[in-house]
């Protein structure tokens, strides 16, 4: 008996909970396909699944949505290092995490994602790289933590050890671009620093990768 009571239970609220619109779950699905193709380098298929995002956003007449995709999009096209150029916001409130994520310094951090806040923080106070390393590991998903580091990198304030914590997530994803992009900043930071046993080593390194990438 309480075991037909807890199935009509479960059919009751399953009946009478409000499905998620059509065009919300295929865009969130399309967005998701985007970002996996994208950190992969698979540029092609990326851009496909964005396109169908953005139709389907689209059919909900729903501008600030689609602005949202767009920032979605140019957030992960730092975290792949990617030289694509981001569409501009359309709406004001969204020109914040915008300059943000493009390493730029005219930036509300109340008008940022609250994952970005403490990192954001330190990052306005210029404080030292170690702690501003700390909030970016306190970052709870990886693709996250990517970006932050992205926008270290732009504002050229990063270490050897922010290219291995970076280095260390894209290599255990399998985010190709990202991968490359850190090895070679690696070597540039060996070549800069004047050891070149180190930067030859990493450039061996992307050779026979790059060769074998094909």
């Amino acid at each position: 008996m309480r075991k037909k009571l807890f199935l009509f239970f479960i059919f009751f609220i399953s009946c009478s909970s409000t499905p998620q619109a059509d065009w919300k779950v295929t865009t969130f699905n399309q967005l998701e396909y985007f970002k996996k193709s994208q950190l992969k380098g698979k540029y092609n298929i990326a851009e496909i699944h964005f396109k169908k995002a953005v139709k389907s956003i689209i059919s909900s007449g729903k501008i600030e949505e689609l602005d949202k995709a767009f920032l979605f999009k140019c957030a992960i096209l730092q975290a792949s290092f990617s030289k694509e150029q981001c569409k501009e916001p359309m709406m004001k409130k969204n020109k914040d995490y915008f300059n943000f994520i493009l390493g730029k310094k005219n930036f509300n951090i109340k008008n940022l994602p609250k994952k970005y806040s403490e990192f954001a923080e330190k990052l306005k106070r210029n404080s030292n790289i170690f702690y501003i390393t700390q909030e970016i590991d306190r970052i709870r998903t990886d693709v996250s933590k990517i970006i932050a580091i992205s926008i270290l990198i732009k504002r050229n304030k990063y270490n050897l050890k922010t290219i291995n914590f970076a280095l260390k997530i894209a290599q255990n994803q399998g985010w190709k671009p990202t991968v490359f992009k850190l090895l070679k900043l690696k070597e540039d930071f060996f070549i800069k620093n004047q050891l070149m046993d180190n930067a030859n080593k990493i450039k061996s390194q992307i050779n026979i990768l790059k060769s074998l990438d094909k």
